[in-house]
């Protein structure tokens, strides 16, 4: 069976707080390179990944895009920074009575100045996305494999096709040969 360099695949799976979306495409390449491209907080699972693509691909440069997204995937927290803040409370305090100036700042205010609030991000513990993040590759690696097995038929339907015309002008050809050196004398 032939089989084209190039393809594509794509897949979905969902859940109902979660959503995978993998998408391959294939071009040719001497040997067998796989590139994953997914959010950096999911990066440990880019050896499964390579790993349930590479049954399916022996050549060719594989580039795979993988988007997850859904609720409770990151959990965000503030982090006050209280010490800091009270060196900036300070700081008016004591320009208030140096300068003898109106000290009066809201806490919006001191909560804005650089380096006193921190949005704090942490993965969450989500066991639901490695089986549908895997699912979603196996899925989308077929597709592609499918894509290359038509284009690769359809190549090699073309190729059979140019080699019968080929043929048919060697036929000619050998029909003529004799021909030729009476029509030269």
């Amino acid at each position: 069976m032939v089989y084209s360099m190039t393809g594509f695949g794509a897949s979905t799976k969902k859940t109902d707080r979660l959503t995978v979306a993998v998408e391959m495409k294939s071009v040719n390449h001497r040997f067998c390179e796989i590139s994953i491209r997914l959010p950096r907080q999911w990066l440990v699972f880019e050896d499964k990944i390579k790993k349930a693509i590479s049954p399916y691909v022996r050549r060719g440069k594989v580039e795979v895009f993988v988007t997850i997204a859904g609720e409770g995937l990151v959990k965000r927290s503030v982090h006050i920074d209280w010490d800091l803040l009270g060196q900036y409370w300070a700081g008016v305090q004591e320009a208030a009575k140096r300068f003898a100036i109106d000290g009066s700042v809201t806490a919006a205010e001191l909560l804005r100045l650089d380096g006193a609030v921190e949005v704090v991000e942490e993965e969450g513990a989500n066991e639901q996305v490695e089986p549908l993040l895997l699912a979603a590759v196996d899925e989308a690696a077929k597709e592609l494999v499918a894509m290359r097995r038509h284009e690769g038929e359809a190549l090699a339907a073309e190729v059979r096709a140019r080699l019968h015309e080929v043929e048919a002008g060697v036929a000619v050809i050998e029909q003529r040969a004799p021909l030729v050196v009476e029509q030269y004398r």
